[in-house]
Parts: C-alpha cells; structure tokens; sequence
C-alpha cells in the first residue's frame, strides 16, 4: 500500500493540465508501487489489480463561462502512462476561494505482467482539468487486491 499527500496552508496554484505534486509519502509498505516525494509520478511495477483512490479539496480560481465546460470547474483526472483513465474522474463547481470543494474518486487498475519486449509498468499521475485552481489538500491512496 502507498498512500501519498500535499498538503498546502497556502494552497498550490494549478492550471490546465497540471499534474498533483504529491510532497509526503505517508504510508510507503509494499515495493509494487514506488513514488519519489516531491514528484507527481507513481508508478506500479507488478501485475495485478490495484485500488486506486484520490481525495482532494480546493477551489477553481477561474471564472464560470459558458464557452468552456472547464471553467468554474475543480476538476481531476487520473492517467496511466499518459492515458486518461476512463471513469477516474472528479470535478465540482467551484467559482471562488469562499466556495471550498472536496472531491474524490477511486478505480481499479489492471497492471499486466510485463516481458523483456513489453513494458506493462504503471505510471499514474493525477491531472488538473479545471482553468485555473487552488489546490488546499490532495492525497492518493493505492493498494493492491489480487
């Protein structure tokens, strides 16, 4: 199991396609799955199925429109190897930093036995959707089923 956090009195800015900085590994107890403190990547490096959770609280700091779905929107996107991962997703309006929003998500990920001419290793990184946000608090919790 590894479970992952930021933690930010001050918040940390996102925008567009930013990936969670994820800075304190808390809980660290299997070497499946690694994860360098200070960086977004975790990555998974044996087969089997793995619980993958994501928490996070924040708000949008850019202004609702209607031109684009994204705006006015706290919003996370989980993706394996640089590919979103469908159902992985959390968002919330949120509009102002008076506006607060807490968000999850959690999902199941297949990772495949891997040979010398295939790589099936996961790298899981958590994305920000929304325009532009601040992100008070996130924490990804792994850990593997079968």
């Amino acid at each position: 199991m590894l479970e992952t956090y930021t933690i930010s009195d001050l918040g940390v800015s996102l925008n567009t396609g930013d990936s969670v900085v994820f800075n304190t590994n808390n809980v660290d107890s299997c070497c499946k799955i690694t994860h360098v403190a200070g960086t977004p990547v975790v990555s998974i490096t044996r087969p089997g199925y793995y619980v993958v959770e994501f928490n996070a609280t924040g708000y949008n700091t850019g202004a609702a429109s209607t031109v684009d779905s994204s705006d006015g929107t706290f919003s996370f996107q989980l993706y394996n190897n640089g590919i979103a991962i469908p159902n992985a997703q959390a968002r919330a309006t949120s509009i102002a930093d008076t506006a607060i929003a807490n968000i999850s998500f959690q999902t199941i990920v297949q990772v495949k036995p891997s040979c010398p001419m295939v790589n099936n290793n996961a790298s899981l990184e958590v994305k920000f959707l929304g325009q532009a946000g601040t992100l008070l608090a996130g924490t990804l919790t792994i850990f593997r089923v079968s």
